[in-house]
């Protein structure tokens, strides 16, 4: 079962962005999709921003991605504003039917960027909850 941890966005004088979050889940073999995307940056294979979040929302499944790629997408934006992406062992068994209910069973991560206020995160495994915590209160160090 998924647990989701919720943080601010905005945190004292830091931003926290897409790339601090995939930093904490680390290089994986998972299958990732962004299910829906709006940012600022740059999109990937030279895509403007608004046709590639056109390409992302034209599939129920959205823009599949490999994890360095998503990696990188990620380092190369400036913001998101509202993100769904998510991570399962096989996409394949993720239905449209799941999606639009908010039903995430078969995830193994769900990223979602809120109103560009906050960030939901959700994972079947404890500690990585504790890492999404560790970020929050990091950041309010220093």
């Amino acid at each position: 079962m998924l647990r989701f941890e919720t943080i601010p966005m905005h945190q004292k004088t830091k931003l926290i962005q897409l790339a601090d979050i995939l930093m904490l889940i680390g290089d994986n073999d998972l299958e990732w999709s962004l299910v829906d995307f709006h940012g600022v940056g740059q999109a990937p294979r030279g895509m403007t921003m608004p046709d590639f979040e056109d390409l992302v929302r034209s599939s129920f499944l959205g823009y599949r991605m490999k994890w360095h790629d998503l990696d990188e997408f990620a380092h190369s934006l400036d913001q998101t504003m509202e993100c769904l992406i998510i991570a399962a062992t096989s996409l394949e068994e993720i239905t449209e039917q799941q999606l639009r209910v908010d039903d995430f069973s078969g995830c193994s991560f769900v990223v979602e960027a809120l109103d560009s206020t906050e960030w939901r995160l959700g994972s079947m495994n404890d500690s990585d909850i504790h890492n999404f915590r560790r970020l929050q209160v990091s950041s309010y160090r220093g």
